[in-house]
């Protein structure tokens, strides 16, 4: 998800992408940090009179390993440290509606009973009607 984000006071826009975490298990690590510069040096290069600050920003605390293609001190914020520089809010609130939400047992039969709707689709159906 992308955001832009400007700080009335100082004039600087902040180019944030949000990602949940930076899990390097997967392609979408690098990705992720493509997307990032690529993003960031369009911005720049469409508004070199504006002030652009960067931050790839990723909702999940933990660091799983080091970022070589974006400055960890500068360019990436993780979690609490987003919330604490930028937000009203805390991030251990957000952190437990969304585990509270995510977890609660009404919201799991809901995606149970949708996956077994799903899964109960009689594929041949659909694409006899597509004939």
């Amino acid at each position: 998800m992308i955001f832009y984000l400007k700080n009335k006071e100082t004039g600087i826009i902040y180019y944030l992408e949000v990602e949940y975490n930076d899990d390097h298990e997967t392609g979408k690590f690098v990705d992720i940090n493509r997307k990032f510069i690529k993003t960031y040096a369009y911005l720049i290069r469409e508004f070199p009179q504006s002030q652009i600050k960067p931050i790839l920003f990723f909702f999940n605390n933990k660091k799983m390993k080091g970022n070589i293609y974006v400055p960890e001190n500068t360019n990436i914020r993780r979690g609490k440290s987003f919330f604490d520089e930028f937000l009203n809010v805390k991030y251990e609130d957000v952190d437990a509606y969304m585990r509270n939400l995510s977890e609660s047992p009404e919201n799991i039969q809901a995606f149970d009973d949708l996956y077994k709707k799903i899964m109960s689709i009689d594929v041949r159906c659909i694409e006899e009607s597509k004939i």
